[in-house]
């Protein structure tokens, strides 16, 4: 609002309450002690209104139902605004790619959260829309490498060094159409060994089971790494990037509290991601 319409709308107001709420002088506007008093309780007032509107629009539907992929950075959000709404009941299934296509192609899930290659983004999408699907990407990120804090080899913020990798765990990815892999053996060294394959990223136990272990995944969560006590670096030098995305029914109007929902969901991903965009 611009000043000169500031200034008539706060002297309305002070007309139409009988009091001052600001004191003025040539150094500015001061809260007056009625002021202060008036501005703390129409600021709780405020809050409770939408929190109101918030409950009431969660009464309008019986309750949001999420399919997503095995990933603990998708599961931790949804837990987390699953405590957030409380008034909001959120049931979610935890699936591969083609259980989330089928859930949300049948309607029994409001929206799918998933995560694909990105080389394989067209074909991703030619065969959504062939189920009856509209795919919305949330961001790009590059592969990581997560390790102990006490690796030598490995430090946060520094650019890593793939030569220096003797052995590794490899985080499973969940695809559909058995559409070839993107394989990230080619682009490791040949003298590095791979101890297992398909381990889940949240699973960090792995990581104890051999000296200065690391683990190469496409996502990752920074509760997870914390509890943990590791770092997680962005393999930015791989030609290799997954895209995090969302699938609902084409022409099918999401009702307010799923919107709402997912809308909490994708700002949480974008935040946690934050940093390791890629275009």
């Amino acid at each position: 609002m611009a000043q000169p319409n500031l200034s008539r709308t706060l002297a309305a107001l002070e007309e139409e309450l009988g009091f001052a709420l600001f004191s003025r002088s040539k150094k500015g506007l001061t809260v007056t002690s009625q002021g202060e008093r008036y501005l703390t309780q129409a600021e709780g007032l405020l809050e409770e209104l939408a929190n109101l509107e918030k409950a009431c629009r969660c009464e309008q539907l019986s309750h949001v139902t999420i399919a997503t992929i095995e990933s603990s950075l998708y599961i931790n959000h949804i837990l987390d605004a699953m405590q957030q709404y409380p008034q909001l009941p959120i049931e979610f299934t935890e699936n591969d790619l083609d259980e989330v296509i089928e859930l949300v192609e049948s309607e029994k899930a409001e929206f799918g959260l998933i995560i694909i290659p990105y080389s394989q983004q067209k074909n991703y999408e030619k065969y959504f829309s062939g189920h009856g699907l509209a795919y919305f990407p949330i961001c790009r990120t590059p592969y990581f490498l997560l390790t102990n804090r006490q690796n030598p080899y490995f430090r946060e913020g520094e650019k890593p060094d793939l030569n220096k990798l003797k052995h590794c765990i490899l985080s499973s990815t969940q695809h559909s159409m058995r559409l070839k892999d993107e394989s990230l053996g080619t682009y490791l060294p040949k003298e590095c060994r791979i101890l297992e394959r398909n381990v889940r990223s949240s699973n960090m136990d792995f990581l104890d089971t051999f000296p200065n272990g690391v683990m190469i995944t496409f996502q990752t969560h920074q509760r997870v790494l914390r509890r943990n006590d590791l770092i997680s670096i962005p393999l930015r030098q791989l030609p290799l990037s997954m895209e995090y995305a969302y699938v609902c029914k084409k022409r099918k109007k999401l009702e307010k509290p799923v919107k709402m929902i997912l809308g909490v969901l994708c700002e949480e991903v974008k935040n946690e991601l934050e940093g390791n965009f890629l275009e």
